[in-house]
């Protein structure tokens, strides 16, 4: 659980009201000693608890949303939904990226206290122990497509799983047996989702997939790249390959191309995420459409109705998953 303000008082031997000071900044407090509660904190991880100073203040207004680097076109759409139901509340964002660590994520926390209502956190690639960790029990959180684990957090994503299974399960249905993937880093939790949804089609179709048919990424389009050329080597090489995000797909599309491969005549290909190029995209992407917009802004209803029903004492956990919908274009249809 996430250290309290008196184990950060004992650790630095000080007293709590000392330690309130600093994180409040009420009144001076002694370079020394402020140091020290600060060494103190860090060392036991504490977070401030920003919904306990809200209360003095009343509301900030303010969500804080935390998440990765804000690259490509995916998490402008998931922001785009955050901003647009925040607003028709009244709401307004706090919005911090660039997270890939649980330190990260603590001093991220620390730079929004006091500051905000609630947080949506963004961040697939951290633990559920990190939560654990470095949240507070009493401020509302709702996690956005992340491992739901044994936490106590609300958790909204999309149906990754299902995702992979409807691209892979496409694929079968235009005739292929031989299917690859590209997935993301496995560290990703949905990376493994996806993957784990490719290899249930696969099993339901009565196929048997191959090691070689399977190369890992980091969901940009140069590692797509060079994944596919990965499964290029393979003999037999597939006749069609999901790829766990969009910008991979794009980037193997590009080698094939290269290589003097016909989408989809000599390979298919479906994507993951349905970013606004994808149709624009030569040729026009088969995709899973991640909604990306509604997954931001069911995430704010979820979030706002945590803050109301916390104030009642009633926030039992919720997880929730919205369905994935296939966008079927011309590279994966001859």
């Amino acid at each position: 659980m996430a250290a309290t303000i008196r184990a950060v008082a004992e650790e630095a031997d000080v007293s709590p009201a000392t330690v309130s000071r600093v994180f409040n900044d009420t009144a001076p407090v002694e370079e020394s000693t402020r140091e020290r509660i600060l060494d103190a904190a860090e060392r036991l991880g504490y977070v401030p608890n920003a919904t306990a100073r809200s209360l003095s203040i009343k509301e900030t207004a303010t969500i804080g949303v935390l998440m990765p680097y804000l690259t490509g076109e995916y998490f402008p759409e998931v922001i785009r939904g955050l901003d647009e139901e925040a607003q028709r509340h009244d709401r307004f964002l706090l919005l911090s990226s660039s997270h890939h660590t649980s330190k990260d994520l603590q001093q991220a926390l620390r730079s929004m206290y006091g500051r905000v209502d609630g947080l949506v956190l963004m961040l697939p690639q951290l633990s559920a122990s990190d939560f654990e960790a470095y949240l507070s029990d009493d401020l509302p959180v709702v996690l956005l497509n992340c491992a739901p684990g044994g936490h106590q957090f609300h958790v909204l994503s999309i149906d990754n799983h299902e995702g992979g299974r409807m691209a892979t399960r496409h694929l079968i249905e235009q005739g292929h047996e031989r299917i690859g993937i590209l997935t993301g880093s496995l560290a990703n939790y949905e990376a493994r989702e996806r993957l784990g949804g490719y290899h249930s089609a696969m099993a339901e179709a009565g196929l048997s997939g191959r090691d070689e048919w399977i190369a890992t990424g980091d969901f940009t389009r140069e590692s797509g790249g060079e994944a596919i050329c990965e499964v290029l080597e393979a003999d037999p090489r597939p006749t069609a390959v999901f790829a766990s995000n969009d910008y991979m797909a794009m980037g193997a599309v590009r080698v094939l191309r290269e290589r003097g491969l016909h989408v989809p005549d000599d390979m298919a290909i479906v994507g993951f995420d349905d970013v606004p190029s994808a149709e624009y995209f030569t040729p026009s992407l088969s995709a899973i459409d991640a909604r990306m917009r509604d997954l931001g802004s069911e995430a704010i209803t979820m979030l706002l109705d945590l803050i109301k029903t916390s104030d009642d004492g009633q926030s039992a956990r919720r997880v929730k998953q919205l369905d994935p919908v296939l966008r079927i274009r011309a590279s994966s249809t001859r």
